[in-house]
């Protein structure tokens, strides 16, 4: 087991990409000693829409795999992190897939935080940022 953080969220960065909005939310490439990572600044919900809040998060590009096949297919994709003596298991979820590319359509990410807050994001326009303009950093 992983006693402490995982490297790629403590990690320095050594070079980043242009921040792209994404709906709602905000995410970025960048470059640290150990490969390429995610940075994602969006919105957190409780699971009834009472309260949100702003959250940032690291993605390992394992997780960024994650994320897009739960795009592409619509299926929950997880994985799972050892850090600080545990096992953390994230699942990516995309609203239901009649609703998928209408307006409001989400990509949430589990599991919500103690305090029953989860990370969504804009489920189109996440689409079109990963395929386009973040497409090369996530590739090299």
């Amino acid at each position: 087991m992983r006693d402490g953080a995982p490297p790629w969220c403590t990690a320095p960065t050594l070079a980043q990409s242009e921040e792209v909005r994404v709906g709602d939310a905000s995410l970025w490439v960048e470059r640290w000693s150990g490969g390429t990572r995610l940075r994602v600044r969006g919105v957190r919900e409780d699971d009834a829409a009472w309260r949100e809040d702003q959250q940032e998060v690291v993605l390992s590009i394992d997780e960024v795999a994650a994320l897009r096949e739960c795009l592409e297919t619509g299926r929950d994709v997880a994985r799972v992190v050892e850090a600080w003596g545990r096992r953390y298991r994230t699942t990516w979820s995309l609203d239901p897939p009649s609703e998928l590319w209408e307006v409001g359509a989400y990509l949430w990410r589990y599991p919500m935080s103690e305090a029953r807050m989860t990370l969504r994001i804009a489920a189109a326009p996440l689409r079109a940022a990963l395929a386009g303009p973040l497409a090369r950093w996530l590739q090299g």
